[in-house]
């Protein structure tokens, strides 16, 4: 095969194409339906529900940069971008935001085909096999079920924008090689544009420039190694960029992050190294043979301690090597399932190798699945006789897994669904009782609310005792075991608050109490105890926690507010009026910060400062019956009083 450089390509963006664009859409909405109804979950907690930051109500240049770098302190400012912008549209509604997601699911395959078919055209097809063949695979990709955790996972919405952004990158790529002229500059300009945006979206976009390297050997060099001796400075540049990005994106120390994600975790590099061989092989069967009952949202995955433990440990790490083994030797003669290998391998590298994450999750395959799909709908079209058949097994493959999406996609629009089936398959069971009382939280189900919690939190407690019982003469890691004790907090502060919304203050109480025993500085316990007390009308008790909530936090304006209602409540006014107007002063777009502030003020005759609370308070949030007919009030006292009293 010959190289393809500065000819006159056809690959280019031309009108007509754009009708593929609707059509997926189309089919992305209606694969993707049954998932809307599902409520938020897991790791969507920190980052889109409990992230205040990203809920805006208007769209603003200092609204927007607030929400870039907020929620939990991972650089991913252009995803967080794009929650606040689901918030303007949707508000915090979950099908909103997985609509947003599987609209963005069909961009990345138009995208896709517009990739796909500018490498076909570099490897040597003709531009129509070339077209016909990439919207296939695109639709295919679209349509495969294991795209079904990354769109309907909402905040992974961070890896789907950053494979997005990836394809776009890449595409640019291929198309400024095989440019004339001038403009190659500017679709190169483009390629650095959108791999910035990328790694804003998610910090694994630091594998493009690999990719890129990939394509270029692959597709424009004919695989020559005298070009690699010749221009190694290619690799270098190659490797030294991934390099670059990942000291931008880990804030200058990719090794003290390497370090810190170990420490959280109960398995070593090594255990996590080997483990991953049998991940990855998982991986590729999943992608082979997509049953939906074959995924869940979380898995439980024993680390592997050997080559034989378990004894499927030694089986993945020949897979991986007979499946590279393979690519080398076809690589001449079957160019493109060499290279979608390859670059299944080298997409997963970033989260299936040396950094200590958790050791699987099905949204990882969105980047690495996109070429294995298109080699393998190119396999089938080359044993088919005709385009008929083509077309009849082309329809049938997209119906059996557009079938098996939705499948999935009504599990995960059932909240106890999707948990009980993780659970089912051997998920973690802290995780997912915890994920179910959440979800019976939300209903209102108060008795199966707390049944969850409480399993959840006996999990817990069964996971930090493994942990305290180390062999001898190995220490049990500090953060690990911190981390475990803060996740216990959190899980009673949980059930706490279940027996209180019960209306079985005691038993909350109690579980409150165990929540700031498990950690002490752990802040909404304490805040939550001190409600717990004051409602039992144990109000020394409540002062007493409320203000060691506000020692460890002293500019929470939720602390701030509740230790102000307790004040009101006890009669100390002043006291109350000082801590209302500490929140207002630290969150002045606190509705009610600014209505409990006015109310309070009103209600000491303090008329003229009370309206101008209670009218800030309305115009934040105007379903605030209380604040209305508070600023009422107001106003007709003020009305007949001489005219300068306003």
């Amino acid at each position: 095969m010959k190289p393809m450089e500065q000819t006159n390509s056809s690959s280019a963006l031309r009108p007509w194409r754009l009708l593929l664009l609707p059509v997926f859409v189309a089919l992305a909405l209606a694969v993707y339906w049954p998932a809307f109804s599902g409520p938020f979950a897991l790791d969507d907690l920190d980052n889109i529900v409990s992230n205040d930051e990203v809920h805006l109500k208007r769209l603003s240049v200092s609204g927007l940069a607030a929400a870039a770098f907020s929620g939990p302190p991972i650089p991913r400012p252009v995803s967080k971008v794009s929650f606040g912008i689901s918030h303007v549209i949707h508000g915090l509604t979950a099908g909103g935001f997985r609509m947003d997601n599987a609209v963005l699911h069909a961009l990345a395959a138009f995208v896709l085909f517009l990739l796909f078919s500018a490498v076909l055209e570099a490897s040597g097809r003709g531009e129509g096999p070339s077209r016909n063949l990439a919207a296939a695979a695109a639709l295919l990709w679209l349509l495969h079920p294991v795209q079904t955790q990354t769109v309907s996972y909402v905040v992974q919405r961070m890896a789907l924008l950053s494979a997005l952004f990836s394809f776009v990158c890449l595409w640019a790529y291929v198309r400024g090689r095989m440019a004339r002229g001038g403009t190659r500059r500017g679709w190169f300009a483009l390629c650095g544009v959108f791999w910035a945006l990328a790694l804003g979206s998610k910090e694994t976009a630091a594998v493009v420039p690999l990719l890129v390297l990939l394509v270029e050997w692959f597709f424009f060099q004919d695989l020559s190694v005298q070009w690699l001796k010749k221009r190694p400075e290619a690799a270098a540049a190659a490797v030294l960029t991934v390099a670059a990005a990942l000291f931008v994106v880990t804030s200058f120390d990719p090794l003290g992050l390497i370090r810190k994600t170990y420490e959280l975790r109960d398995f070593t590099l090594g255990e996590r190294l080997l483990t991953q061989a049998r991940v990855v092989a998982s991986y590729a069967a999943l992608l082979a043979a997509p049953w939906p009952g074959r995924m869940s949202l979380a898995y439980g995955v024993s680390p592997s301690t050997g080559l034989l433990s378990p004894p499927t440990t030694l089986a993945a790490l020949l897979f991986v090597v007979l499946a590279l083994a393979a690519a080398a030797a076809l690589a001449k003669k079957h160019r493109l399932a060499a290279f979608a290998v390859v670059w299944f391998f080298a997409a997963l590298v970033m989260e299936s190798s040396f950094l200590g994450l958790e050791m699987r999750f099905d949204h990882r395959l969105y980047l690495p699945s996109a070429f294995p799909v298109l080699a393998v709908t190119a396999g089938a079209a080359a044993l088919l006789e005709s385009r008929r058949q083509a077309a009849v097994v082309l329809v049938l493959a997209a119906l059996v897994l557009g079938l098996f999406s939705v499948r999935r996609n009504h599990i995960w629009g059932d909240g106890e669904a999707l948990w009980m089936d993780s659970l089912a398959k051997g998920g973690p069971a802290d995780r997912c009782w915890s994920g179910l009382g959440y979800v019976y939280q939300e209903r209102g189900e108060w008795e199966k609310g707390v049944a969850a919690y409480t399993r959840s939190v006996r999990a817990r407690e069964r996971r930090i005792a493994e942990l305290a019982r180390t062999p001898e003469g190995e220490p049990v890691k500090p953060k690990l075991m911190d981390w475990q004790k803060t996740h216990l907090a959190i899980g009673y502060c949980q059930l706490g608050t279940l027996y209180a919304y019960a209306g079985n203050l005691e038993k909350a109480e109690e579980s409150l109490s165990r929540s700031v025993e498990a950690r002490s500085g752990y802040v909404k316990g304490h805040m939550k105890l001190g409600l717990v007390l004051g409602l039992q009308g144990k109000y020394d008790k409540a002062w007493e926690h409320l203000q060691k909530a506000l020692e460890l936090e002293p500019d929470n304006v939720e602390v701030l507010l509740n230790l102000g209602d307790l004040y009101a409540t006890t009669g100390r006014y002043q006291q109350a009026v000082q801590s209302y107007s500490r929140a207002v002063s630290i969150d002045p777009a606190s509705a009610r910060a600014q209505g409990s502030l006015g109310r309070l003020l009103a209600g000491l005759g303090r008329f003229s400062e009370a309206r101008k609370h209670l009218a800030a308070a309305l115009a934040l949030d105007p379903n605030q019956a209380a604040v209305r007919e508070a600023l009422a009030k107001v106003d007709q006292v003020l009305a007949g009083r001489a005219p300068a009293g306003g």
